[in-house]
């Protein structure tokens, strides 16, 4: 299901259930072997804004796991994520373009029956890239990008990571170019 309240802001909606009931039998003499039902449940929303020079989005997913049969103990897993990406475009002149953005976003794991348990994370972005236009035909792109990453397995880890990009491109023709 989806809503646009107007051309640039928007709401979907998806619900997705899934069911399987299966027995398996020997081959060679069709005696009963096994049994097993599962099924996966998701729901997955999200708000997106786009306009010119911004874009947003915000999302909530859930994700939930059942499954049982012979020779398995019942399992439930859930999982759930919500989180937040925006990007704005800044011009800062006819040739240059200015890209920034950050991420955020939070993941639970809750698997019922297990000593992990319950698990979270939250995950951090942040990046920039420049544009800058030498010539028609030539263009130069750099960009950097951290990210940060908080409660690893609820024991308090913390990973991060920055990466960088440089990048030349130059245009033979509108299909053929070298970068």
């Amino acid at each position: 299901v989806g809503y646009n309240f107007n051309d640039k802001l928007s709401i979907e909606y998806n619900h997705m259930l899934r069911e399987t009931n299966y027995s398996q039998y020997h081959a060679n003499d069709g005696r009963f072997k096994q049994w097993r039902e599962s099924t996966v449940e998701q729901d997955l929303i999200q708000l997106n804004y786009i306009d010119e020079t911004f874009k947003g989005h915000m999302w909530y997913n859930q994700h939930e796991l059942n499954y049982w049969g012979t020779g398995y103990a019942e399992k439930n897993r859930k999982a759930s994520a919500i989180g937040v990406d925006v990007q704005k475009d800044l011009k800062i002149n006819d040739n240059t373009l200015l890209t920034v953005g950050a991420d955020f976003r939070n993941e639970k794991f809750h698997n019922r029956g297990s000593e992990a348990g319950k698990l979270d994370r939250n995950q951090i972005g942040m990046f920039g890239q420049l544009d800058h236009k030498i010539t028609d035909k030539d263009t130069v792109i750099i960009g950097a990008r951290g990210t940060w990453t908080t409660n690893v397995s609820n024991n308090g880890q913390t990973h991060d990571n920055l990466s960088t990009s440089a990048q030349y491109l130059h245009k033979f023709d509108d299909n053929r170019s070298f970068y």
